[in-house]
């Protein structure tokens, strides 16, 4: 079976029409599709990883990014596996309902969701995602959410793995106004990197 994503509801992509709508509802009660978000199906074989779901996400929501623990993921800078999908939307924005996984969502200003964030190609399309950096000043700033440890273990891992761009770093948390908060745990692990290095 292909794994091409099957769409309705006027989503952005669709496969040939012959096939009714009931079809794909029977497909999913005999293992063959997975209904991923409502009126979005996709071959059964399909992992169904954080990169992919995001990808399906932004078919419906554009303005979504990646952030917090599941970027930390994306970018290799923690040891924990996600609970949950980490997801940044501007105030007031409509979320899809995801069918397959657990999905925790972050609001902010939609002016901030253009700071410190990229955007990747995957298989069915564009997504964002918060570079190491941005991912950083947030974990920081939710630091009282998630809990500071978080914090301290990505950015030990992501100096380690020369993932940041110290400058940025220090951009980002003055624009994010932590940067007096901010500076002397990053100041203590460049420490103990360079004397571990």
């Amino acid at each position: 079976m292909s794994q091409e994503i099957i769409c309705r509801r006027g989503a952005k992509r669709r496969r040939a029409s012959e096939v009714s709508h009931g079809t794909h509802y029977y497909r999913e009660a005999t293992g063959k599709l997975t209904r991923v978000l409502p009126g979005l199906f996709v071959s059964a074989e399909v992992a169904l990883t954080q990169e992919v779901l995001m990808q399906m996400i932004s078919m419906r929501q554009p303005q979504a990014v990646m952030n917090l623990i599941s970027a930390l993921s994306y970018h290799g800078m923690t040891t924990e596996i996600p609970a949950y999908l980490s997801v940044a939307l501007p105030k007031g924005s409509y979320m899809p309902k995801v069918l397959v996984s657990s999905v925790k969502t972050w609001s902010c200003k939609a002016d901030y969701l253009k700071i410190g964030c990229s955007k990747k190609q995957g298989k069915w399309g564009d997504y964002r995602v918060t570079s190491p950096e941005r991912t950083l000043v947030d974990c920081f700033r939710y630091r009282n959410k998630l809990g500071i440890d978080i914090f301290l273990e990505a950015l030990t891992i992501s100096l380690r793995k020369s993932l940041l761009n110290l400058s940025t770093l220090a951009d980002l948390s003055r624009v994010f106004r932590v940067e007096k908060l901010i500076t002397p745990y990053i100041t203590t692990a460049l420490y103990e990197h360079a004397a571990t290095a």
